[in-house]
């Protein structure tokens, strides 16, 4: 499809609601302009049951530019309203049209911009530039490639499913995510450039590669460059050279708040490989594979892990 979508509430739902499973759909260079949020895609059952396994398999999103306005609906934003959030390219939560997992999902080369907040708009934490929100499924075979996010006001990439499985998210640009002025609704752990969390299971074959993840605001509203998360063993996952730059003369929102973290771990499940630099570091409390090494681009001390752990020595 290819049109033109002006000052619309939602460009356009990618639906697996079927009595079938939905295969090899493809949205393609689209102008979307003024909306509240951009497409919307649905893993879902006809009438809340299936004889298939799968609600969408092998969908592409690319090339679409989309310009969203939160501030001109309602409220300021999407927080309350049918829709979650104000998403760009976003799987509905589970509960909002997502019970099937979703394979084979292809989010390539758009370009998603949100305004600047210069004052406080209200603005849910589940807001996603491109992601997913607390979907209680699984989501196998993912890429998410040279897609740049301009100011989204939480998350800049975010994929919350049950597991994750083969998923690649590489040579992005996130412009200032976690941007919003509402310090009420959306927290330190809700500005975050990368996020992926399998929230019941585990992250199985998971890259973060050659993303550039960056705040140019002058006083930083960045909290967490990257996010990783699981609830079970996981295996494969990797945080390979991405680039994280703060430019403003007052940075604290990363330096106090998100304690300088390249990557951010919560857990020992997850146990990913680290390789990458940053203007400034702090070691991540949790697991970290045998071979995970960190630049310090401030002092250009490297550190390292030898042994799978939270041990991080001078090389």
């Amino acid at each position: 499809a290819s049109y033109a979508g002006l000052n619309m509430m939602n460009a356009g739902n990618i639906t697996g609601v079927d009595t079938v499973e939905d295969d090899e759909v493809v949205v393609d260079s689209n102008i979307v302009d003024g909306a509240l949020s951009g497409f919307a895609i649905w893993s879902a059952s006809w009438g809340g049951s299936a004889s298939y396994t799968y609600g969408l398999y092998g969908v592409t999103v690319s090339n679409n530019q989309i310009n969203l306005a939160p501030a001109s609906y309602a409220g300021g934003s999407a927080f309350g309203s049918v829709f979650s959030y104000d998403g760009g390219i976003f799987v509905q939560p589970s509960g909002e049209f997502t019970d099937l997992p979703l394979r084979g999902l292809s989010i390539t080369g758009n370009n998603i911009t949100y305004p600047l907040q210069a004052t406080a708009i209200p603005t849910s934490a589940s807001t996603v530039c491109i992601g997913s929100w607390q979907i209680e499924v699984d989501i196998s075979e993912l890429s998410v490639q040279n897609n740049t996010c301009t100011n989204p006001p939480a998350i800049g990439i975010g994929f919350i499913a049950a597991t994750i499985t083969h998923a690649k998210i590489s040579n992005n640009l996130i412009l200032n995510p976690g941007s919003t002025l509402d310090t009420t609704n959306v927290k330190g752990p809700y500005r975050v450039g990368i996020k992926v969390d399998a929230n019941v299971g585990a992250l199985t074959d998971v890259e973060l590669s050659g993303n550039s993840i960056l705040d140019n605001i002058a006083t930083s509203r960045l909290t967490f460059p990257m996010l990783l998360m699981s609830s079970a063993a996981s295996t494969g996952v990797t945080a390979l050279n991405n680039s994280v730059v703060l430019t403003g003369s007052n940075i604290t929102s990363w330096t106090t708040n998100g304690g300088r973290n390249y990557v951010w771990l919560v857990d020992n499940f997850t146990v990913p490989l680290i390789q990458g630099s940053v203007n400034g570091f702090a070691a991540p409390s949790f697991n970290a594979a045998a071979g995970s090494t960190i630049t310090d681009l401030a002092t250009g001390i490297v550190w390292g892990v030898t042994t799978s752990g939270t041990t991080w020595a001078r090389k």
